[in-house]
């Protein structure tokens, strides 16, 4: 809907007053948080609960926590801001089953208008689970430099264990996530997906992670930060085999996979080590996968002897195109 800059300021706020009644409506947004009459909080207040300025990194305040990082994991899911949607289905599933070592943030660009800022500090003011980089929103041109090189910025004095990059059309199983890592080398950690090119090899960019010695390289080696336009996931490979700083790769197979394996020649099924499933844009495969997961775990906490193959063989069917 586009309305033209020579009508009134009241018809031009029409729109911004409907998204943000979906917005309210979806993440269930307590409504005394707003002041109707002018749709507006003090400015100054809300940017002291809601965002912490350090340079150029804007990032919300639950992030900056006395908490000790290093055996912890961070995970950073990439999105943007208008998919209001897709945050809450999946703060309603899986990150439910998030463990307490587990650092969770949704990773946007800079919103691109007042409306789309206002709509991310109230969702913020919520949840406490964006972070917000100084980037303009973007595909391949330094969004995911810039991810790794902020939390480094953020946690340097307090680091993680381990780092991951992912996606916002994948189901994380993050208790498995916790597991594979808990006891992991965290030196030159590089785990992902491994898919091979003419010039050497990158974890795909449905998820994949790093030790943090790996993203203190990208950080802060002069390289990385000369080449960031490309395919940024594979330019992530390069800036790491070129710096010859990848000691132990791992690329899991069993336990990183695409919704449609079947399609793409891989004859098994869902694994109960599963710590990623890709291909989920459509709501109804994510929440068909969620449901799948989300259930057995459910049914393992009330009855610790069921086994995953029973459980696959009883829900048989669930899991179609």
């Amino acid at each position: 809907m586009f309305i033209s800059k020579k009508k009134s300021k009241c018809l031009t706020f029409i729109p911004f007053l409907f998204f943000l009644s979906i917005f309210v409506s979806l993440s269930n947004l307590d409504i005394s948080l707003l002041n109707l009459t002018g749709l507006q909080l003090d400015d100054q207040q809300l940017e002291q609960e809601l965002v912490v300025n350090r340079g150029d990194i804007l990032i919300d305040s639950s992030s900056v926590s006395g908490a000790k990082n290093k055996d912890k994991i961070f995970i950073g899911l990439l999105t943007t801001a208008e998919k209001f949607y897709r945050r809450n289905l999946i703060r309603d599933t899986y990150l439910n089953l998030k463990p307490l070592n587990i650092e969770f943030k949704f990773i946007l660009g800079k919103p691109k208008d007042e409306e789309t800022e206002t709509l991310l500090k109230y969702e913020n003011l919520k949840h406490q689970d964006l972070l917000i980089l100084d980037i303009e929103e973007n595909m391949n041109n330094g969004k995911t430099f810039k991810y790794f090189s902020t939390i480094y910025e953020l946690y340097k004095e307090d680091p993680f264990k381990f780092v991951m990059k992912t996606d916002d059309d994948v189901f994380l199983h993050l208790p498995n996530i916790e597991k594979k890592f808990k006891d992991m080398i965290n030196d030159g950690v590089y785990y992902g997906r491994s898919y091979s090119t003419k010039k050497g090899f990158f974890m795909m960019g449905m998820g994949y992670v790093l030790s943090w010695d790996l993203v203190e390289y990208i950080a802060t080696d002069p390289f990385p930060r000369t080449m960031v336009k490309g395919q940024e996931d594979s330019l992530v490979s390069y800036w790491l085999q070129r710096g010859k700083v990848i000691k132990n790769k791992f690329s899991d197979e069993k336990g990183v996979y695409w919704w449609d394996f079947e399609h793409r020649g891989e004859e098994r099924n869902f694994i109960e080590e599963t710590i990623l499933v890709h291909s989920l844009k459509k709501d109804e495969r994510f929440l068909v996968i969620n449901k799948f997961f989300l259930e057995y775990e459910r049914e393992k906490q009330e009855n610790s002897t069921i086994r995953f193959e029973d459980y696959v063989k009883r829900v048989k069917g669930l899991i179609t195109e």
